[in-house]
C-alpha cells in the first residue's frame, strides 16, 4: 500500500511540475490516465475478490435477517 501512496505522490508531483510548463500536450495527459488506470486495475485485480467475499457476506447476512423477521 505504501508503494502505491508512493507512485500516486510522485505522480502528482510530476503533474504539478508539468502544470508550471509551457506546451503541455494532450498526449502527455493521455498517459497519465493510462499510467492511473493501470494502478487501479491492479489494485482491483488484488483486492477485487475480498471485496466480492465481503459484499457477498453482507448480502447474505441480510438474508438471514429478513427471513428470521415475522
Amino acid at each position: 500500500m505504501l508503494r502505491i501512496k508512493r507512485f500516486l505522490r510522485e505522480q502528482l508531483e510530476r503533474i504539478q511540475r508539468h502544470a508550471e510548463e509551457n506546451g503541455q500536450t494532450l498526449v502527455e495527459y493521455g498517459m497519465l490516465v493510462v499510467m492511473l488506470a493501470i494502478v487501479v486495475i491492479g489494485i482491483l485485480s488484488v483486492v477485487g475478490t475480498d471485496v466480492v467475499t465481503l459484499f457477498t457476506g453482507v448480502s447474505s447476512d441480510f438474508q438471514e435477517i429478513e427471513n428470521r423477521t415475522p
